[in-house]
């Protein structure tokens, strides 16, 4: 089988998401290059390993904290 036709995929969840994606910089699949909240509810990037294996890892849209900034403009 090919990589690139591999149809098995595993998403791990992790509240770190903006630090592991800064681990992959250059790997990470789509057009934003970084995590995004989805429409399905989830905060995630996704990248694929060396046999094509598509890696997801997000985690939950509504249980994420909010960065510092936005704390912050919040609260004023």
């Amino acid at each position: 089988m090919r990589p690139e036709e591999n149809p098995f995929g595993i998403y791990l969840y992790s509240e770190e998401v903006d630090a592991l994606a800064a681990s992959f910089v250059g790997e990470i699949l789509g057009s934003t290059g970084g995590p995004e909240d989805k429409t399905w509810g989830m905060y995630e990037f996704a990248l694929s390993d060396p046999d094509g294996v598509l890696v997801r890892i997000g985690w939950p849209t509504h249980l994420r904290k909010a960065p510092a900034a936005d704390r912050q403009s919040t609260t004023r």
